[in-house]
């Protein structure tokens, strides 16, 4: 389920799915190579963010996923010889500041 919900929110269309951010997404930088990362590649990247979003700015590839919330509710339910559960999560897709957004692309040869 979550690998789905992560494949929506980073790649989804708007169209019975969220939209996805990379919908809006900017692109930052373009790579020298078509299939190698360097570091000038990735410091490009990190440049082509305004200032401001710079500080707390995460790379994607890094896990910043929390966690499914479930809770066990004996008390509520114990009358009737039942346990419930209840469960939350977090989750998001719309991108409302494309400018906080910057995406390396790759350079086709």
């Amino acid at each position: 389920m979550g690998d789905k919900e992560e494949t929506a929110f980073i790649a989804g269309t708007g169209s019975g799915q969220p939209t996805g951010i990379l919908v809006d997404a900017e692109v930052g930088a373009t790579s020298e190579n078509q299939s190698l990362l360097n570091g000038d590649d990735l410091m490009n990247l990190v440049h082509s963010l305004k200032r401001a979003y710079r500080k707390r700015a995460v790379f994607m590839m890094s896990d910043d996923r929390t966690g499914r919330y479930f809770q066990e509710l004996r008390e509520r339910y114990a009358e009737l010889g039942q346990i419930g559960y209840k469960a939350n999560q977090r989750v998001d897709g719309k991108l409302i500041l494309p400018e906080a957004v910057q995406v390396l692309q790759m350079h086709a040869e």
